[in-house]
């Protein structure tokens, strides 16, 4: 292993993050895997690779919407959705896949109606909020900066 990129701390092999300089333990909980490095572990630690993530969707936010807006990720997006569901029906793939899976279609449609009620109150919501630390639960922008990336679409 290179020893300036890895070394031993307390009999367990840590892994220097190229960005913020700090040894941190050579594992997954620090770091995210990469095939193609020796280790199989990213050069950026994961708070690292998150703040860049960030900082990126920030500053190309234009780019990130466009980018949106072409793969129907946008809400409002249905005239798209439309198209694509039109071109979908033509080649009739949709049609022959659900005839020829009726079943696994209709558990489909089960399971979803079942995900679909979420009965929460709003003290639930706000302590969920807070557990999160008014964050993004998967991509962990802050509220206000979802308004700025969505331009005002966010729930509140």
């Amino acid at each position: 292993m290179d020893i300036k990129k890895h070394k031993i701390i307390n009999r367990y092999y840590h892994k220097n993050c190229i960005s913020c300089k700090s040894w941190l333990p050579a594992t997954e909980e620090s770091f995210y895997s990469v095939k193609k490095n020796k280790d199989g572990l990213h050069s950026y630690c994961k708070a690292c690779v998150l703040k860049k993530a960030k900082e990126s969707m920030l500053k190309n936010y234009d780019k990130q919407l466009e980018r949106m807006r072409e793969r129907n990720l946008l809400p409002g997006m249905k005239k798209a959705k439309k198209k694509y569901n039109s071109s979908l029906k033509k080649k009739k793939t949709q049609q022959i896949w659900q005839e020829k899976n009726k079943l696994k279609l209709k558990n489909y449609r089960l399971q979803r109606d079942a995900h679909k009620k979420h009965n929460i109150t709003d003290v639930q919501w706000q302590k969920c909020k807070d557990y999160f630390n008014n964050k993004c639960a998967y991509c962990g922008l802050k509220i206000e900066d979802h308004k700025i990336l969505f331009k005002g679409t966010y729930i509140q």
